[in-house]
């Protein structure tokens, strides 16, 4: 297999129904550079692996499978997915999204080359209802955030949509500041943007390049947040503290670049 300038993460448990189209997405990207799909299924019993081992034995120059022996959690299984990935550039992408631009990486790999101090360029996605078979809104609906001030008011880097420099991935995982809040490691992503932030710059692309999934019904969804959010006498708060491992809040360091931020957020309704 030729060495690739992008790794394409594909982490996935239980996704035999949406599987296939998610590394169909991948494999439709038309581009000038080598692109591999990292692809880890975690021992799922509803037959995603037979299907991820048949990608696998059909395109061996373009598909390297993980397997293993016992199901060891999803934090484990996109770790082990991440450190596998050779290229400079690592693509997320779930087993249950999917990419409906071909030119997807293209674009994103060329922002990222046009500016060395860019570590993680992203898009909006399009949102699909799976329990009412219909697609709803795009996010982020406005301006994507592209400074840690930004992000730590709203995330909205889509994990899907995301391309990132592999170093960036390599540092937050070796970080030892952040190991107090192993649990076990690695956290989500939105405390990995948050990060990443002060470490570099941050390209947003105003297109639609992938598609998330959202696995509960959206009308209810919607419908709950708005009625707990206009209610009379409820709020729906949320609190985000940044702060170095043992040591008082460092805000400022963190955008600065300076020093390493644990994150550590509660959500709670009053």
């Amino acid at each position: 297999m030729e060495t690739p300038l992008v790794s394409v993460c594909m982490t996935a448990y239980n996704h035999a129904p949406y599987i296939g189209r998610a590394i169909e997405g991948v494999l439709s990207q038309r581009t000038t550079f080598a692109v591999e799909l990292v692809l880890s299924d975690d021992c799922s019993p509803d037959g995603t692996g037979a299907i991820c081992r048949d990608y696998a034995a059909r395109y061996p120059d373009r598909i390297r499978l993980l397997t293993g022996d016992v199901n060891v959690g999803m934090r484990a299984n996109y770790r082990r997915t991440i450190e596998a990935c050779r290229g400079r550039y690592v693509a997320m992408c779930d087993g249950d999204d999917w990419w409906c631009d071909p030119l997807k990486l293209q674009r994103q790999v060329e922002a990222l080359e046009a500016d060395p101090a860019c570590g993680i360029c992203y898009t909006r996605v399009r949102c699909y209802a799976q329990e009412e078979g219909r697609y709803v809104e795009n996010y982020p609906m406005g301006a994507g955030a592209t400074t840690f001030e930004e992000l730590l008011l709203n995330n909205t880097i889509p994990n899907c949509a995301a391309v990132v420099r592999r170093d960036l991935l390599a540092g937050y995982y070796a970080d030892p500041e952040l190991r107090p809040l192993e649990r076990p490691w690695p956290l989500e992503d939105y405390p990995m943007w948050l990060w990443m932030a002060p470490r570099c710059t941050i390209r947003f692309l105003d297109c639609e390049t992938a598609v998330f999934r959202v696995p509960v019904s959206y009308t209810h969804l919607t419908a709950a947040v708005t009625s707990r959010r206009w209610s009379a006498g409820s709020s729906i708060s949320m609190r985000f503290s940044i702060s170095s491992a043992g040591s008082t809040p460092a805000t400022a360091a963190a955008v600065s670049g300076g020093g390493s931020p644990g994150c550590a957020w509660n959500i709670s309704s009053r």
